[in-house]
């Protein structure tokens, strides 16, 4: 029921609801007309007329050719719509918007009485293939009906998801779907190269021979960033609707994979042709599809080609797009430059993945902060040369209270070189896989500074595993590939083989310098802070004790191991007596090294 509706029983004649909102008074069913001003003889002989509930003006018409009855006579007197009638109507009355008619909500269908049904039509189930563990695709064929162009059962497929109580319902029940990756693709940590094939049960067959492979038929954008980085080789099918997949797989794939190849449907396959039939129909073997893989060519469309030419490089680049051979690989010195170059000197190399870890408190982001700043001007941080180029903050960790206190603490004014991105804004901080951030990175001439804070609000994945640990920075190592520095903010735990950082020991073993930071300071106040490195795949400093004093960074000038053995001694004379295991385990909470902890001892 509508308001209007529920206004109609309870309206007054047309009659009294004109004297109670606009004055107008009827004698013997005739009154004066309120627009006086539009009659020439100034209304002095009565206009209104009443006729069967419903106002008519005999002298101009002022009411419509049909009258008005009580939401016309609002309307013409208001100028509004009838919603605006209808309003004005209900306030005056004061009627209420009647409650919604309740929704008849319909028994959601098990995914059992579906199977049951198609089963009923002629269908079975052949196969299941999981996108998450708690959403899947099934896959039906009939017992009889064939495809006639493939000569192949007539298929069709069902979404099933997974509700509370283990209960399998039918539909997607809105979850988003991943892209779809084969076994051999999902355990692999380290993979380059990988087949993009029509279904999901192709991949699972290439899987079976080895080869890294998904499926590009539902491809989204989503799925697509998974693939930053890699170089794929599409196999479409040899059909009508492969183009179709095809030249979507190619638009979506072309901003973020490093090379999109495609392969010719082989000779001698019928229309629909596939991996499976190569190896079942023209007996290939893995070895055979290998070979294959190695005829494709570049898409029509790639980056880099402004012309959609399949058959033109980019003029920067003349080399081909796949490595066919041993004698294609060209000297490390083409790739790399001779020198390390810096961004913070002796700390943070240009075009590397950094990790800072720290407890909570120990002024890790403040540091980071501060350096960021230093870098976006290209002036010295404690001393310290810094290379200019641009800083993009990504902080999915602190409220804009916070950042905006620490930035005016330190001085800092996020201007066109220095962006930071909250979880303030109409979108939470894109993720190293993200196409604005990618894009961004690609324009920057020199490459910029990219933070990211902090780790674990970024891993979307578990932190304690390897599997998922590298997933993660692979997109960091992707940015870096780019030409970006990366630094990864990070926490430390408190057990004993979490000192330097918390979660899968693939952390450090995927990052090029890993730096701890404790705070000597006063209770939970930044005094001073040492920056240790950890792990580090080239010479960097190996500790640093800066100076924090109202807003300023400044360089401890003395020597690390006289602040260790000042650290030591102190531990010492707060515990007399103490025995060695006891004060290693002290003086490790103190950020200081084992061996020199064992030196000191002896």
């Amino acid at each position: 029921m509508t308001l209007a509706d529920a206004l109609r029983p309870k309206l007054p004649s047309v009659d009294v609801l004109a004297r109670e909102l606009y004055n107008i008074h009827f004698r013997n069913g005739i009154a004066h007309c309120p627009h006086t001003n539009q009659h020439t003889n100034g209304d002095r002989n009565p206009s209104l007329r009443l006729d069967k509930e419903r106002i008519f003006c005999a002298s101009q018409g002022c009411f419509g050719d049909k009258g008005s009855d009580q939401f016309g006579l609002v309307q013409r007197m208001d100028h509004v719509d009838f919603s605006g009638a209808v309003k004005k109507l209900a306030t005056h009355l004061g009627v209420e918007s009647p409650l919604p008619e309740p929704k008849v909500k319909r028994a959601k269908t098990t995914a059992m009485v579906v199977r049951s049904e198609l089963k009923r039509d002629g269908f079975e189930m052949v196969a299941e293939f999981y996108f998450k563990k708690d959403l899947r695709k099934v896959r039906f064929e009939h017992r009889s009906k064939v495809q006639a162009e493939k000569n192949r059962p007539h298929k069709t497929f069902r979404w099933e998801h997974r509700a509370p109580g283990d209960l399998w319902l039918s539909g997607d029940g809105g979850k988003p779907k991943a892209i779809y990756l084969n076994n051999c693709f999902r355990e692999r940590c380290q993979v380059e190269t990988v087949i993009g094939l029509e279904g999901e049960g192709n991949a699972d067959f290439a899987g079976g021979l080895g080869l890294p492979a998904f499926s590009f038929r539902e491809l989204s954008e989503e799925g697509a960033r998974e693939l930053i980085g890699l170089d794929i080789c599409l196999w479409p099918d040899a059909d009508d609707a492969g183009k179709k997949h095809l030249q979507r797989a190619i638009d979506l794939l072309k901003p973020y994979a490093r090379t999109v190849n495609v392969v010719a449907a082989p000779e001698g396959l019928s229309v629909g042709g596939d991996i499976v039939d190569a190896v079942e129909v023209l007996g290939w073997t893995a070895n055979t599809v290998r070979e294959f893989l190695k005829t494709a060519v570049r898409s029509p469309k790639l980056i880099g080609s402004p012309d959609g030419d399949c058959d033109k490089q980019p003029a920067a680049d003349k080399r081909p797009s796949r490595i066919l051979s041993i004698e294609q690989l060209r000297p490390l010195r083409e790739f790399a430059d001779q020198k390390i170059q810096f961004v913070l000197d002796g700390f943070f190399a240009a075009a590397t993945v950094n990790l800072i870890t720290g407890e909570s408190g120990s002024g890790k982001t403040t540091l980071v902060s501060a350096i960021c700043d230093a870098v976006q001007q290209g002036k010295p941080f404690a001393g310290l040369a810094t290379s200019r180029r641009k800083v993009l903050v990504l902080d999915r960790e602190n409220p804009p209270t916070v950042v905006r206190e620490r930035f005016d603490r330190l001085g800092i004014v996020d201007s066109d070189d220095f962006k930071i991105w909250g979880g303030w804004e109409i979108e939470e901080p894109a993720g190293p896989n993200s196409a604005v951030i990618i894009d961004w990175v690609k324009l920057c001439d020199p490459k910029p500074l990219l933070v990211f804070d902090s780790l674990i609000a970024f891993n979307e994945g578990d932190e304690n595993s390897a599997k998922d640990t590298r997933k993660c920075f692979q997109g960091f190592r992707n940015l870096a590939n780019l030409g970006a520095t990366v630094i990864v903010i990070h926490h430390s735990g408190k057990a004993e083989t979490a000192k330097n950082y918390r979660g899968s020991s693939d952390i450090p073993a995927a990052v090029d310098v890993g730096y701890h930071v404790s705070n000597r300071g006063e209770s939970l106040r930044l005094g001073r802070m040492v920056l240790r490195a950890f792990k580090a795949r080239f010479a960097v400093q190996p500790e640093v004790v800066f100076t924090y004093h109202d807003g300023i960074f400044s360089r401890d000038a003395r020597v690390p191991s006289q602040a260790h053995t000042k650290t030591l001694q102190e531990v010492l004379l707060a515990n007399p007596g103490i025995g060695k295991v006891q004060f290693e385990k002290l003086g490790l909470e103190k950020a200081v090294a084992r061996e020199k902890i064992r030196a000191f001892v002896s």
